[in-house]
C-alpha cells in the first residue's frame, strides 16, 4: 500500500471489506494558562459534526497515548497500542486510511505508531478531510464501529531515538559545523592572504615604474 492515497482512491475503495478508515485529528486551540499558549484538545467533538463515511476515530488524546504521561502523546507500550487499534477494527491483514482535519500532522503520527508496532499496511489520505471534501463527496454524521480485530506487535525499536542518542547527534552535529566553519574561516583568511600580497606587488610595481619615469 503506498503511504499516501488520493480522495479518489479513496472514494474507490471505501466499502472494501478490508478497509479501515480512522479520522486522527486534535484541536490545538489558545490556552493562556499553558506555558505554550496552546492546549491540545481531542477532535472527536469535530468529527461528530461530520466525518469521512465508514470512518472510526483514533483518539490520540486519549485512547492510544498514555494520558498522564510525562510527555504530551506519550507511547503506550506496542502490546497496549495494538490493543486499542484491534478495538477500532484494525487486523493483521486490514488496510488502514489515516486523515485528520488539520494537514495530516496527526494521521502521520498514527501511520508512524503503527510501523513502529511492525504495520505497514497503512496510508495516510494525501490532503487530510480537505481533499475529500473539496472534490464534492459528502461527510457523514453515522458513528461508526467495527468488530474489534487482532493486530500483532512486532516492534521496531530502532524508530525510536533515545534522550541520550539524540544529545550524541546533537554534539557531532555541533562539532561537524564547528570543523565547517574553521575550515571557512582559514579558507577567507588565505583568500584574504593573497589579495594583500598582490596589493603589495602591484604598489612595488607602481613605485618602481615612476622611480624609472623620473630618473
Amino acid at each position: 500500500m503506498d503511504t499516501l492515497v488520493t480522495a479518489e482512491w479513496l472514494k474507490q475503495h471505501i466499502n472494501d471489506s478490508d478497509i479501515v478508515i480512522l479520522d486522527c485529528t486534535v484541536v490545538t486551540m489558545p490556552d493562556a494558562n499553558d506555558p505554550r499558549g496552546l492546549h491540545n484538545v481531542s477532535g472527536r467533538p469535530d468529527y461528530e459534526l461530520g466525518h469521512i463515511p465508514n470512518a472510526g476515530f483514533a483518539d490520540l488524546k486519549d485512547e492510544l497515548c498514555k494520558s498522564n504521561g510525562p510527555v504530551e502523546f506519550d507511547l503506550l507500550s506496542p502490546e497496549q497500542f495494538c490493543a486499542s487499534m484491534s478495538e477500532l477494527g484494525v487486523g493483521n491483514d486490514s488496510r488502514v486510511v489515516l486523515y485528520d482535519a488539520n494537514y495530516t500532522g496527526r494521521a502521520a503520527r498514527v501511520w508512524w505508531m503503527l510501523r513502529w508496532v511492525g504495520f505497514d499496511n497503512a496510508a495516510i489520505l494525501d490532503g487530510g478531510l480537505a481533499a475529500w471534501t473539496s472534490t464534492g463527496n459528502e461527510l457523514s454524521l453515522e458513528p461508526v464501529s467495527r468488530p474489534a480485530q487482532q493486530l500483532t506487535s512486532n516492534p521496531r525499536p530502532e524508530l525510536i531515538a533515545q534522550h541520550d542518542e539524540v544529545l550524541a547527534k546533537e554534539m557531532i552535529l555541533m562539532m561537524e559545523v564547528l570543523q565547517e566553519q574553521q575550515r571557512v574561516k582559514g579558507s577567507q583568511i588565505m583568500q584574504l592572504l593573497y589579495v594583500y600580497k598582490w596589493l603589495y606587488t602591484c604598489v612595488i610595481l607602481i613605485v618602481l615604474v615612476q622611480l624609472t619615469l623620473y630618473a
